[in-house]
């Protein structure tokens, strides 16, 4: 017989209040410490509230509990996804279709995980094992609209969760994913309807709250253009998004050299060169000055979470402050303006991005690199006293004084190359 503090556990989790559900899992598991199913709900639990080292482990628990249980095996499967573990995840949802090939939730789970690699194809070929044990399976139908509109086929993607809403109309997950699909044809007012209906059903569900800030940022014509190409870039994988990046990179650089070679030319290749580098500048810094813009908006400012209220206003003050002196350069004839550009652009470059990371490992990492930079700034500093003969240094430093200035000069493309590594990277969180 089960437990009563389980069933009101199950009926608070369908509820969403998963922290009032873990104190009836730990009634429950105080009275059978065996109980794998307990176990389990309590990772899941856990996992809800971002414990996630501590869901993992519960979940380890749990299957080792009941090492026949597909149904645990598939919760532990969502655990780990939920911690972006993916290949943990898929071994686990593999291993919960071994025991129960009838399972139509744990072929859509592995969808999940191909979904997430952006491997379209084979989050198709599972979604379709699943809808053919159960045609109306929610989850399914919303993974077959994400792989068909990664694939291109974005009116098939459209028809897919259209199809899903007519099974549950009242289904946050599926109105936010159609709020997503009409996003990126560009139809604002459907878009906003949908994620806002979400939001009403499941106030917690984040992809809608994001979708709000998007919809209300692709209202300026510039934003949507540069939202139109994120989108584009998301589908593709992290390989296929690098060919792109370092396509465009040489195809500059080819630009550039082509204006040197022939100056007649210059007049129409430096602007197309000038062009690109504001494309990469905005690429990585539209959506927090998108964000400094909805500061001022009186309903989007309230969809905005901490973090994006400081990354906001740090990078929105980096980037005026930048663009000010950028301006006075052309008006002031001592260059100090100039050197200040340089001065504090180069480390405010980093700095700005590392914002961008919401996993504390990146940004950590990124944090690392403006100390880097900042240490080849006073290299570079240095290195100019020497050249006017303010200061002088014992023979032996003068190389490592050289080094550090030829790379501070360098840094920013080194910085840009690093960030988009690290944003490419699948981070676990723990």
């Amino acid at each position: 017989m089960i437990s009563p503090h389980l069933q009101r556990a199950q009926i608070l989790i369908e509820q969403h209040r998963c922290r009032d559900a873990e104190k009836e899992l730990g009634l429950a598991i105080g009275q059978d410490p065996d109980d794998a199913w307990a176990h389990a709900l309590l990772a899941i639990c856990l996992s809800d509230r971002g414990a996630h080292h501590e869901a993992s482990e519960r979940a380890r628990q749990a299957v080792g509990l009941a090492p026949d249980s597909p149904q645990v095996r598939q919760l532990a499967a969502r655990v780990e996804l939920s911690r972006n573990a993916l290949d943990t995840a898929e071994r686990l949802f593999t291993e919960a279709i071994q025991l129960n090939p009838g399972d139509e939730d744990s072929y859509a789970g592995r969808a999940s995980v191909h979904a997430r690699r952006k491997a379209w194809r084979a989050a198709l070929a599972d979604v379709d094992q699943a809808l053919a044990i159960d045609p109306e399976n929610i989850e399914a139908i919303n993974l077959r609209s994400l792989a068909n509109r990664g694939l291109g086929r974005s009116d098939a993607g459209r028809q897919d969760v259209e199809q899903a809403l007519r099974v549950d109309p009242n289904d946050a997950a599926s109105h936010a994913n159609l709020g997503w699909s009409c996003l990126e044809r560009h139809d604002l007012t459907q878009a906003e309807r949908h994620f806002r209906e979400a939001l009403r059903l499941d106030p917690s569900l984040e992809w809608a709250r994001v979708g709000v800030l998007e919809t209300t940022k692709a209202r300026f014509p510039i934003y949507r253009w540069l939202l139109s190409y994120f989108l584009w870039m998301a589908r593709l994988t992290g390989k296929a998004q690098f060919a792109i990046l370092f396509g465009l990179y040489f195809v500059n650089r080819a630009v550039s050299s082509a204006a040197e070679a022939y100056p007649a030319w210059a007049p129409v290749l430096q602007p197309l060169s000038w062009l690109y580098l504001m494309f990469c500048v905005m690429t990585w810094f539209i959506q927090p000055l998108g964000n400094a813009t909805l500061l001022l908006h009186p309903f989007a400012r309230m969809a905005l979470n901490k973090r994006e209220k400081t990354e906001a206003l740090i990078v929105g003050g980096l980037f005026t402050t930048m663009l000010s002196l950028i301006v006075g350069s052309f008006f002031d004839p001592t260059n100090i303006c100039k050197a200040l550009t340089l001065l504090l652009g180069v480390p405010a470059l980093p700095f700005g991005l590392s914002w961008r990371f919401k996993h504390p490992k990146p940004w950590r990492i990124m944090m690392l690199i403006t100390s880097g930079v900042l240490l080849c700034e006073l290299a570079f500093c240095i290195q100019v006293a020497l050249n006017v003969g303010w200061v002088a240094l014992p023979t032996g430093s003068l190389g490592l004084v050289s080094l550090g200035a030829q790379l501070f000069l360098f840094s920013p493309l080194a910085v840009l190359i690093g960030a988009n590594l690290l944003a490419a990277k699948n981070w676990r969180l723990q």
